[in-house]
């Protein structure tokens, strides 16, 4: 599934990816906070095992936006 296909999917990720976005002149330790206690949380019911819609309840869907969010807040 490539990436605008989750996105049409799941557009919860769109609203994530702009609380991402606003956190990118941050210091590194306030993005690191922001994405392990708030986005990750978020985002793994969202893709991944624990997605509740079954094509995006794999590792392609989770690796995919995983990755995106980890070159999003430059981490």
């Amino acid at each position: 599934m490539k990436f605008e296909e989750i996105l049409l999917s799941e557009p919860e990720l769109i609203q994530m990816i702009y609380e991402g976005y606003s956190l990118r002149h941050c210091p590194w330790s306030i993005k690191n906070t922001y994405w392990y206690k708030i986005l990750k949380p978020k985002m793994v019911k969202l893709v991944g095992f624990s997605a509740d819609d079954q094509a995006l309840a794999t590792c392609e869907a989770y690796d995919t936006i995983y990755q995106f969010f980890i070159k999003l807040m430059d981490m």
